[in-house]
């Protein structure tokens, strides 16, 4: 009768492990597009486009799948349902694990195991970074399913392996791997923990040598899956710009397949070692060809980019040499420098014979392609000698294993062989990418259409290479241009010491950027207002750049019961069973700490990291459960109850003080119902741009929100979105014609032939000809920039780099300006920031966006400010005015009040510009709820509201210093109250940005004010206005940082 209420217990909390979470992810689920990948997402979901290499196809097919459900109204919440669904699965999944894994050790059916298990699940449910990726359009939701699926399928082969039927869940596992690579390729750290669950089911003893073997065969798979079938495949074809040698092992896997597992006679059963021995080379050949043989052609492209920056440093020295030559004081002299040229001269012809013949090569063999024969006499001896011994090896291993394990022989061969083709059938996915890249969609990263770009996509060439081992490199060079980071770890960064090296690891990349996370899960997140975790330097100084982040709160829950119940159940785990808490051990350090070796990251980073270590949490979650079932068996044992109710007390308490009080506590600050930030700043950024625009934004939060408004909720889908990262990649470029709306630079319609000859030099990926070409149109030696348009508008400024330098990005926006200014109204999101070229003095702010004018800025301002425009663009759009109660103005004649008036297309733009000039205070921008209490806005919507604030403190600044406009100091301080009307500093905290623009401002305040004193006559119209100026000085500055304001205006500062 137990085993039966046991059964039936079991089934209530498997569905209820679903149901609960599903229901809490559900509820707080973001109700549209948020920041980061997830605009991207949704879009190349929707469209079925091309996402940022290597890509995510399964996760395309599966978004378009929900978009087309109609359960909700807006699709990007449909796409975003994909999370918590995956999300619950997840969490059923780890459940019935933790099952598994107690009753390995515990042989009688007990209630305790099932309530354990379901607090261990519900706690890693309600954990910090799993709520997160659960509510949002991201993969790690989906990662974590494929991880929580193929654990379960592992533990269910383990439940009964003598059985042959049982042999069904390894070739699910092996096609959930190959599934999972078309999301995120964390899934492939699963293997160890299935390698170790099969081992110790076939060999009970943890010897050296098995146990040796074993990781030598784990450490083979991860290879031959990774190097071999998702970067070996793609590269031996790109190797040979010719597909043949792919389809030959598509063929050699397939017939194998079939051949091993159809039934042969005894005399027939060499037909079958053959196949293996084929199948085993190919696979190995692949492999071996990743790892050992380079790319001849990347190599002779290595060359010339060396020669041509050789070359550049000759052509320098030549012309000092030159010039010293020609002022040269005597004959001896002149003739010292003249040999100096002459040597010059002949060292300039080699190189640039050497630079003509290699780029001849490149061209040969990216047209006719070179035949493997011909790319191995490319090669060293020893890179040919090592991928020999591999196949060597692999082939007598084969032999050798059908000699001594006959019997096993053809059963083992046929699991390898089938495994690895569902391996390939779940990685066939892919197949999409290249599809649809063929089909060219308007997000369409890369362009993956042939040989060559499909493996640069998949192998993430457009990011670069790091090395897992360069770690000082890391501590001094940072992707987000901080120039003072490094002084958190060194003094010097030209002479980095081994103990400043080891303090960076521990310090930020162990600690900062794991452990704290950990701890964040399972001890309690540091509320946002508190960020107590420093980032000073060495020396303890505060980095300005550096703000303190949220740190650990040991006591947010009471106490940190999970992470102590975690370590109970860590030691019960290991106490019980060691050989599976063992396996449990590698997924949790395969999944956390290798992740942080293996990324080496940099200080600082965009953002919060925590999202990729969630399998790490996962995994402790597993012995939070065996740490219940361990502490509540115990104090049963102690305290013998006798009534049923009491012996159930310690799991309830558990329950309540777990999963109950840590999501009670974290609801808030997951709760995304009711934000809309992404979608609002998307809409106000693209309707601050006049019909048929060009905009160039920087990053993912002005760039992906955009995509998404465009290509799912088609607003403003006239105005062409240039994002300046991807302006660095060809492909991208010539997007800029193909895809609608078109800016016609480069007449593609013509043929390659006729083509604009700018975009057949970025092709050719010339940097030579590039910068030719850019000094021959634009460029002056002195980096003075001279532009004409056709309509002979002219502009003329110093080039300043920005963050891209003299490269694709920014020649590539001089060709736009020549080409397009005439035509398309061109602005930069003021988040490009320095990235603009040093056209400052032809920029002029209009609310989120910088115009380029051709008038050159004649105001005291770094950029000028349109103040009419920017004022109606930043007032909150209330929709149509109303008169009264009874009555509104029917601005779009429908018949009813819109209090949502949405600005979709070029004409309502037109149309909603000629409504402003009659109702001036009609407003533009939309900021949904960001003055709603209750609501949480963490570190992301800070840095967009700060966006916000600093067009306000400009546009307050820009008025107050109009002196001739009455009024101008009170109209002022009526836009910083709008500021914090909109953005209140009890909903939305302030940062460094909000300080320095309030500093700003106030420093205004004060040069005007010095000014009336110098001019104005009447004495009571100076105290009036000393007194004005004063009071809201005094009030703005209560709000800005006192370290701040006892340093600039220590008159001001009250302790």
């Amino acid at each position: 009768m137990d085993k039966i209420n046991n059964k039936k217990l079991d089934l209530i909390l498997t569905i209820l492990s679903f149901i609960i979470p599903f229901l809490i992810y559900f509820i707080t689920m973001a109700p549209t597009v948020s920041l980061w990948d997830c605009g991207e997402f949704i879009s190349t979901s929707i469209i079925l486009g091309v996402p940022h290499p290597p890509g995510t196809p399964l996760y395309l097919l599966i978004g378009n799948f929900f978009s087309q459900i109609p359960l909700l109204s807006d699709l990007g919440a449909r796409v975003n349902l994909v999370s918590p669904i995956a999300s619950a699965l997840s969490i059923m999944f780890l459940y019935m694990i933790i099952v598994h894994l107690i009753k390995e050790f515990i042989n009688e059916e007990k209630s305790t195991i099932y309530i354990s298990a379901f607090i261990g699940a519900l706690t890693f449910a309600i954990t910090d970074s799993q709520w997160f990726n659960a509510v949002e359009a991201e993969v790690y939701a989906l990662s974590t399913f494929f991880t929580a699926i193929v654990v379960w399928l592992i533990l269910k082969w383990s439940a009964n392996f003598r059985n042959s039927t049982q042999i069904k869940y390894l070739i699910l596992i092996s096609y959930c791997i190959g599934l999972a690579i078309g999301i995120h390729l964390l899934n492939l750290l699963a293997i160890p923990f299935i390698a170790l669950i099969i081992f110790f089911k076939l060999d009970n003893k943890l010897k050296p040598i098995p146990f040796i073997t074993l990781m030598v065969t784990t450490g083979t798979i991860f290879l031959i899956i990774y190097k071999g079938l998702i970067k070996g495949l793609p590269s031996i074809a790109n190797k040979t710009a010719d597909g043949t040698i792919l389809y030959v092992f598509f063929a050699v896997t397939i017939i194998a397949t079939i051949i091993v597992n159809i039934k042969l006679s005894k005399n027939e059963s060499m037909i079958k070692h053959v196949s293996t021995i084929i199948f085993t080379f190919t696979l190995l050949f692949i492999t071996a060809n990743e790892l050992f043989i380079e790319d001849y052609k990347e190599v002779l492209k290595t060359k010339s980019q060396d020669m041509q920056s050789y070359v550049y440093h000759l052509n320098e020295n030549q012309a000092n040499v030159y010039q010293k030559f020609e002022t040269a004081s005597n004959e001896e002299a002149k003739t010292f420098y003249y040999m100096d040229l002459i040597q010059n001269g002949i060292k300039l012809d080699v190189a640039n014979w050497f630079t003509q013949n290699t780029q001849t090569q490149i061209d040969y063999y990216n047209v006719n392609g070179i035949n493997y024969f011909q790319l191995l006499t490319t090669q060293n001896i020893w890179s040919i000698f090592k991928a020999l011994v591999i196949l060597i090896i692999g082939i007598w291993l084969v032999l050798i294993s059908h000699t001594k394990y006959k019997d096993k022989y053809h059963s083992m061969s046929r699991l390898i062989i089938t495994c690895t083709t569902m391996v390939l059938l779940g990685y066939s996915t892919y197949s999409l990418i290249f599809i649809r890249a063929q089909q060219n969609p308007k997000i369409n990263y890369n362009n993956p259409h042939d040989i060559k770009s499909a493996y640069q996509y998949i192998n993430r060439d457009q990011y670069g290479q790091w090395s897992i081992l360069d770690r000082k490199t890391s501590l001094i060079i940072n992707s987000q241009g901080n120039n003072e980071s490094w002084k958190r770890y060194t003094t010097n960064p030209k002479n980095v010491t081994n103990e400043e090296v080891t303090r960076f690891v521990w310090n930020y990349q162990f600690k900062e950027m794991y452990l704290r996370y950990f701890l964040w899960q399972f001890a309690g997140k540091e509320s946002w207002n508190e960020r107590s975790w420093e980032r000073n330097s060495i020396d303890g100084t505060p980095l300005l750049s550096m703000r303190p982040v949220q740190g650990v709160d040991f006591w947010r829950y009471g106490m940190p019961l999970a992470l102590i119940i975690g370590l109970f159940g860590i030691f019960y785990h290991f106490k019980r069973d060691p050989k599976r808490a063992l396996a449990v051990l590698s997924l949790f350090i395969l999944t956390g700490l290798a992740i942080v070796v293996y990324l080496n990251q940099s200080d600082p980073q965009p953002r919060e990291r925590d999202y990729a270590y969630v399998g790490s949490f996962f995994a402790f979650s597993i012995w939070i459960g065996i740490g219940c079932y361990g502490l509540i068996t115990k104090i049963k044992q102690q305290f013998n109850f006798n009534s049923q109710i009491l012996a159930h007390l310690p799991a309830l308490l558990l329950f309540i003080l777990m999963p109950v009080m840590m999501g009670l506590k974290d609801w808030n600050e997951h709760d995304r119902s009711k934000r809309y930030e992404a979608w609002d700043y998307a809409y106000n950024l693209l309707n601050s741009c006049a019909p048929d625009a060009i905009l160039f934004t920087n990053g993912d939060n002005d760039t992906f929100p955009l995509w998404y408004m465009q290509e799912v909720e088609h607003v403003r889908q006239d105005v062409k979105v240039v994002n300046l990262s991807l302006l660095n990649f060809p492909s991208y470029i010539r997007q800029l014609d193909e895809h609608e709306p078109s800016l016609n630079m480069f007449n593609i319609n013509k043929g390659k032939e006729n083509q604009d000859q700018y975009l057949t030099i970025v092709e050719s990926e010339d940097y030579e000809q590039l910068m030719n070409y850019a000094f021959q149109n634009w460029l002056n030696n002195d980096y003075n920039i001279n532009i004409k348009t056709d309509s002979g508008k002219q502009f003329k400024w110093q080039f300043s780099p920005g963050t891209y330098g003299i490269g694709l990005t920014n020649i590539t926006i001089m060709s736009i300006i020549e080409k397009c200014f005439d035509k398309n109204p061109i602005y930069f999101s003021t988040t490009t920031g320095n990235n603009n070229l040093g056209l400052d003095d032809y920029l002029v702010q209009e609310g989120l966006v910088y115009r380029l004018s051709n008038q050159k800025n004649n105001t005291p301002m770094d950029i000028k400010m349109n103040i009419d425009k920017t004022i109606q663009m930043i007032t909150k759009a209330e929709g149509e005015p109303r008169i009264d109660n009874q009555n509104f103005i029917d601005l779009n004649q429908n018949g009813k009040w819109d209090s949502n008036l949405i600005i979709k297309t070029k004409e309502d733009y037109i149309q909603y510009q000629e409504w402003l000039k009659e109702y001036k205070n009609l407003g533009t921008y939309r900021y949904n709820k960001l003055n709603t209490k209750g609501i949480f806005y963490g570190p992301n919507i800070e840095r967009l509201a700060a966006n916000y604030r600093n067009v306000f403190f400009k546009t307050a600044t820009n008025i107050a210093l109009d002196l001739e406009q009455d009024n101008h100091i009170e109209n002022s301080f009526d836009i910083v109250s709008l500021l914090n009307i909109y953005f209140p500093a009890d909903v939305i905290p302030t940062e460094i940005s909000y300080d320095y623009g309030a500093l700003s401002y106030c420093q205004s305040l004060f040069q005007i004010l010095q000014y009336k004193i110098n001019t104005t006559q009447n004495n009571q119209e100076l105290e009036n206005t000393i007194t004005l100026i004063e009071k809201n000085v005094t009030s703005l500055l209560s709000t800005v940082s006192d370290n701040l304001v006892q340093q600039y205006f220590p008159d001001f500062y009250i302790k």
